[in-house]
């Protein structure tokens, strides 16, 4: 199975180098979050309308989670969900 590395590479561009917990922790939210948005709006039949619904990020992460293929671990939502805690 072929995986995208276009996202972690995103991630690696974009994370802090010099070990700056907070920083760190908000870019990967919002990195995440950018994901969320992308698996909302290719699953919508009308993706237009997706930001007008003024998501929260856990309202994002459990809408992902309906349209993501079952091939996500279920360990990884977990993990946003402690992330978006945090």
């Amino acid at each position: 199975m072929k995986h995208d590395l276009k996202p972690l590479i995103r991630f690696m561009e974009h994370l802090p180098r010099n070990g700056d917990v907070e920083l760190t922790t908000l870019k990967c939210h919002l990195l995440i979050e950018e994901l969320l948005n992308k698996i909302i709006s290719k699953n919508a039949a009308s993706p237009k309308y997706i930001g007008q619904a003024d998501l929260r990020f856990i309202q994002k992460m459990y809408l992902a989670r309906a349209f993501a293929k079952t091939g996500i671990e279920p360990w990884v939502w977990g993990a946003i969900k402690k992330l978006n805690k945090i």
